[in-house]
């Protein structure tokens, strides 16, 4: 009688399910001690370091100019109450309708875009019209000047329909600092910066049309000390950069004025405007508060909840943030900030997914090595900005010395040079080297190194050419 091998065979695949089975559980209780070493990893040294710097950033003190700034365009009343009023009002619309466009885990819905209700009731005061010319543009001075002198009337016209707009505008340098407090978000509202580099520089030119250099010089300065509020006392980078293009394309316009008009008394406007600084004033750290500000808004009120607690840690998440955007603010760069050295682009490197803080942070990880970008382009726009400063600040000092008028009629570059050379420390660029050189056409021009790769392809030119003379004006 032949024996059943069923039984045999059946034992066989019972114990290599058994074996499959107990694998497989290894394999799971390994994967959950993994995890739960990965979940245990403590906050970095510099985590906690840049957790601790930015949580304890510290407000700016003086009046903030974020009401006017961002009801600028609009044909608001202009007491600081009213325009207080009309900002929380809609400040309130807009919490109300973001909180109605995020769903439990803090994911945006589809929906109507936001409309601020200052801008249905009161009327814009930029709104343009089809026979408008173009308002001038940041660091085109010359071509500004050219283009408004070419057509002075429809100029003077287009300046007279703004004038309640440019009076806002001059308004603007008397606040001490300027701070978003729209609540922090990818949707956080910004003002409309971009009419503070173009029509002030308008009305410049058509000063200096009319032969008004004592008009356009008030007009720069002022502009020159709203640019510098928002480059060394405001909270984000694009109030930073928008302060820092301001002052370059002042300090271009303002040189030119003083060259060509040498005789001119200096407005007290601009002895403020052009007040000692360092270096450390335009530090681009104070900036990147806000933007972390942002990128923590992505995360749900409560907390992450539910399932995505398995792959997200808001807190390792913010502390990783955080370390990425400190690299500006620790001593490497610091070092370069105060000697006006470029500061360097910090290495992008990062703890990879397989890493012990990112196996129980996969998708944190993961979100914040997207939003880790370098940040030295922007400190370097800081650092040009303050360079061209103090180059305004050394010709207005030049322009006051007893030699100077003989020096720049006789064309004596090498003695400017050494004029210059005496001006008080607190003037100069230890780190560049300005050079004066003559143009084809005679003039004198100071030339002011740049560290801004973006500003540098603009002008053609590795340094900011500040006029010291004006041939043919």
């Amino acid at each position: 009688m032949a024996l059943n091998p069923a039984p045999k065979k059946r034992n066989r695949w019972r114990r290599i399910v058994r074996i499959l089975l107990l694998g497989l559980a290894c394999v799971l209780a390994g994967a959950v001690a993994v995890y739960l070493w990965s979940k245990s990893a403590p906050l970095t040294e510099r985590q906690r370091e840049a957790l601790e710097l930015f949580r304890n950033q510290q407000p700016y003190s003086g009046r903030n100019a974020f009401d006017a700034m961002w009801l600028l365009d609009r044909d608001t009343p202009t007491d600081e109450a009213d325009l207080r009023a009309i900002t929380e009002a809609d400040m309130r619309s807009h919490t109300e309708w973001w909180r109605d466009r995020l769903d439990e885990n803090n994911i945006e819905k589809d929906g109507p875009l936001w409309t601020a209700p200052s801008d249905s009731k009161y009327a814009n005061l930029l709104a343009p019209q089809e026979s408008d010319p173009p308002w001038c543009k940041p660091l085109e001075w010359g071509k500004c000047l050219q283009q408004v002198r070419a057509d002075p009337l429809t100029y003077a016209q287009l300046l007279e329909r703004h004038e309640a707009l440019s009076t806002r505008i001059d308004a603007l340098a008397q606040y001490a600092r300027y701070e978003n407090e729209f609540p922090p978000g990818a949707a956080r509202p910004l003002p409309r910066f971009q009419i503070l580099l173009t029509l002030p520089l308008t009305r410049e030119a058509q000063a200096i049309a009319q032969d008004d250099a004592v008009s356009a010089l008030a007009i720069g300065c002022r502009n020159l000390q709203l640019g510098t509020m928002l480059a060394t006392r405001s909270r984000d980078l694009l109030s930073g950069t928008v302060g820092a293009r301001l002052i370059a394309s002042q300090v271009q316009a303002l040189a030119w004025i003083l060259a060509t008009y040498p005789a001119q008394a200096i407005p007290e406007s601009c002895v403020s405007a052009t007040a000692a600084l360092t270096p450390d004033d335009f530090d681009l750290c104070p900036h990147l508060h806000a933007e972390w500000e942002d990128h923590l808004a992505m995360f749900p009120p409560g907390g992450v909840k539910g399932t995505s607690r398995l792959v997200l840690d808001a807190g390792k998440t913010s502390a990783r943030l955080a370390d990425a955007y400190a690299e500006s603010c620790r001593a490497p760069a610091r070092e370069q900030l105060l000697q006006d050295l470029p500061v360097d682009d910090p290495p992008s490197v990062s703890a990879g997914l397989l890493s012990r803080e990112c196996l129980a942070n996969s998708v944190g990880c993961m979100l914040s090595d997207i939003a880790r970008p370098t940040f030295a382009g922007y400190q370097h726009r800081l650092q040009d900005a303050w360079a061209v400063r103090q180059a305004l600040r050394s010709l207005i000092w030049l322009h006051a010395q007893a030699q100077t008028a003989t020096l720049l009629k006789d064309g004596d570059g090498a003695g400017l040079i050494e004029r210059l050379g005496e001006r008080p420390q607190d003037m100069k660029t230890p780190a560049r080297r300005t050079a004066i050189t003559a143009q084809p056409d005679g003039s004198l021009v100071l030339g002011v190194p740049l560290y801004d790769q973006t500003l540098r392809k603009q002008l053609g030119q590795d340094a900011l050419q500040l006029p010291l003379t004006v041939v043919g004006d």
